[in-house]
């Protein structure tokens, strides 16, 4: 009996389809940036911080590429009587779960109380207040920014190096420059430095210092 063997060709299986890139949606909260002076040499980049922040989205969806994430960078550049809660708010609605926050110390509060209640993660990126980090801290809110006693002990370490033990402070007019000198007091103490000599800036940005200092006692 001669029995006649045929080939069988196997098949492929059919092929699958990649799964879809899982969106991960991350916002960046901040206001508009005022317009610089007319005198100012250093002006501020229009889009400072949303530049950074489109390039660091595009970085990481070259790991996305592998990981199976597709990064999404919702922009909420608000204006001047914008409520940065409620913007922050449609963010969490429309789906951001990560949310960076560029403002200050109060409006950042704010927003961390009123999304307390929803699973979203900010992240403080610009206030270097340093009661975040203490009695106004939040289970919700973490922080890239130094803190001002992050960045004046670091600068009372490096002269404490040096051995510039003694320093003179000049102390800016402003609620922020205040609280910059009072941090830089205390990290004075901390790391054996002595303010020789303090003095408060008076003077506006065009004063000339042409003969007498502006800073002479």
């Amino acid at each position: 009996l001669c029995v006649m063997m045929r080939p069988v060709m196997a098949q492929a299986p059919p092929a699958q389809q990649a799964p879809a890139a899982q969106k991960v949606h991350i916002g960046l909260l901040a206001r508009r940036t005022p317009p610089p002076p007319t005198f100012s040499f250093d002006a501020i980049p229009k889009d400072e911080g949303f530049a950074g922040a489109r390039a660091a989205i595009k970085d990481n969806d070259t790991t996305g590429a592998f990981t199976g994430q597709r990064y999404v960078l919702d922009e909420v550049s608000l204006e001047d009587e914008e409520s940065p809660v409620a913007a922050a708010r449609r963010l969490v609605e429309r789906g951001t779960g990560v949310i960076a926050v560029k403002l200050p110390a109060d409006e950042l509060i704010a927003i961390a109380d009123a999304l307390s209640g929803s699973n979203a993660i900010l992240f403080n990126i610009a206030a270097p207040d340093d009661r975040l980090r203490g009695l106004d801290c939040r289970a919700n809110l973490f922080h890239i920014a130094p803190s001002r006693a992050m960045l004046t002990d670091a600068l009372a370490q490096f002269l404490a190096f040096k051995r510039w033990r003694k320093l003179f402070l000049i102390v800016g007019p402003k609620p922020a420059d205040k609280a910059y000198a009072e941090g830089m007091r205390h990290a004075a103490r901390k790391f054996g430095l002595t303010i020789a000599a303090e003095k408060t800036w008076e003077f506006g940005p065009l004063a000339q210092t042409k003969g007498d200092s502006p800073l002479k006692a």
